[in-house]
């Protein structure tokens, strides 16, 4: 049911995202921005911010409670997904008050990047994500086979967006500017297909706790009919 409500929650982000910037470009309403504002998935302290912060931030809570759980079984891995929760907030925190656009320039003036490293946050993204993963390799090999590929798909897909489509949104800057609808409109596939990693992994940690950990949720189960 989670994830059912998230899904919906996003399409209908998405309708209205797309709406506000065809209103903007295509009705001749180019400096009216408080409706862009508050729909723009781009942006952030508006609604599809909080929904995103809101979803990192589940996604945090599960993984602290599979933590604790795993701690309780003296799991070897337990500190993993005590990490995991605490990055979960890092980036919860992150997509709230874009704190990773605040080294963008000093970056970008550091090592004279342009084109696909245009928002040149990236570069060290990119490093911090290819060291996590081989630091997290056996955590991955660890799990079982459905939970592992599930892992990494909505690590893949969450990446897509987050980096890929980022890179692409910077060559496009680079090139054309911000000020126009081809951007709003590619930012807002970027941003949709983040957050789709984002419910592809709520999914994932729901179904591991409830596959792997029943115990735990019958035990919360217990708790909320005393």
């Amino acid at each position: 049911k989670i994830v059912k409500i998230l899904v919906c929650i996003v399409i209908l982000l998405v309708v209205l995202a797309v709406l506000s910037h065809l209103y903007r470009y295509l009705f001749n309403h180019g400096e009216e921005r408080y409706l862009t504002q508050m729909f723009d998935m781009d942006v952030e302290n508006n609604i599809p911010s909080w929904v995103s912060s809101l979803s990192l931030l589940l996604c945090s809570t599960l993984l602290f409670i599979i933590s604790v759980a795993k701690r309780k079984l003296n799991d070897q891995f337990f500190f993993n997904w005590a990490f995991l929760s605490f990055l979960f907030i890092l980036m919860s925190t992150d997509e709230m008050i874009q704190l990773h656009e605040q080294i963008i320039s000093p970056l970008r003036n550091l090592f004279h990047t342009g084109g696909f490293f245009y928002f040149a946050w990236v570069i060290p993204a990119v490093i911090f994500g290819i060291i996590f993963l081989l630091m997290y390799l056996k955590f991955l090999f660890s799990l079982d086979s459905k939970t592992r590929i599930l892992f990494i798909l909505s690590g893949i897909v969450y990446g897509i967006g987050a980096v890929g489509f980022e890179m692409i949104g910077g060559e496009f800057v680079f090139e054309f500017g911000n000020n126009n609808l081809f951007y709003s409109l590619l930012t807002t596939v970027e941003e949709t297909i983040e957050l789709s990693g984002i419910i592809l992994f709520v999914y994932t940690l729901l179904n591991y706790l409830s596959t792997q950990l029943s115990e735990i949720r019958i035990s919360f189960s217990n708790k909320s009919e005393a």
